[in-house]
């Protein structure tokens, strides 16, 4: 018969530490505790060497792998972010950096309002865009901006290699969500920033409108052109 399938004498219960019988193991004058006693140390690795039941291995590997693709096709992460009063939700695929607001330079024949100019971030030049223009955002009025704290920040996104910066009102966060909490856009959404929103986050008591990365990218290119 293999070791690993003999019986256990758990003489720890009987006649050690844990037992209120009289006679008490001789071998404690020595180790003091149990959990010093070579005894109890080979129960433990008995323990360790038994041969699984049957179907266990199989069960337990069945399971870790539902839960790992489960938590894997449903979770998502976006960056929250503000552009005068409403709130937007870009994958964090593309997000690159946050950084201070700092000084656009403006581009000579320029007659696109979306292209705002160029923008030095660690000595690279990049093309700052205003996606507050493209989504035909209406800034936030005189009692809005004297309620809530400004903190604008700029933006750099990358997608497919093309690089783009615009600037923000606020950045909230990265939030992950499942597939489960994104709800279709609400009409009200439906304008010119809604052609970009696959659905809506509540987060916060806000609604946050998560955006398409390959269908805005798409349109800032066309405005670039």
């Amino acid at each position: 018969m293999d070791s690993a399938t003999l019986p256990m004498d758990d003489c720890w219960n009987r006649i050690g530490v844990w037992s209120h019988a009289t006679e008490r193991c001789p071998r404690l004058a020595e180790a003091i505790h149990c959990h010093n006693c070579q005894v109890y140390s080979q129960a433990g690795q008995h323990l360790l060497e038994r041969a699984p039941p049957e179907g266990y291995l199989t069960e337990w590997s069945r399971n870790l792998r539902r839960d790992k693709e489960a938590v894997d096709a449903a979770r998502h992460s976006v960056f929250v972010f503000r552009l005068g009063e409403e709130w937007f939700g870009l994958p964090t695929q593309v997000l690159e950096e946050v950084t201070e607001i700092r000084g656009i330079h403006s581009l000579p024949h320029n007659r696109s309002n979306v292209l705002r100019g160029l923008v030095n971030v660690r000595g690279e030049l990049h093309l700052c865009v205003a996606l507050g223009f493209l989504f035909q955002v209406q800034p936030c009025g005189d009692k809005a901006q004297a309620e809530r704290a400004v903190h604008e920040r700029i933006v750099v996104v990358q997608h497919n290699g093309e690089r783009l910066v615009f600037p923000v009102s606020e950045i909230r966060s990265i939030h992950r969500y499942c597939d489960a909490e994104l709800r279709p856009a609400p009409a009200t959404v439906a304008g010119a920033s809604g052609t970009f929103i696959t659905g809506v986050l509540e987060l916060d008591g806000r609604q946050v409108g998560c955006l398409d990365a390959e269908l805005l990218f798409h349109a800032l290119r066309a405005q670039l052109r």
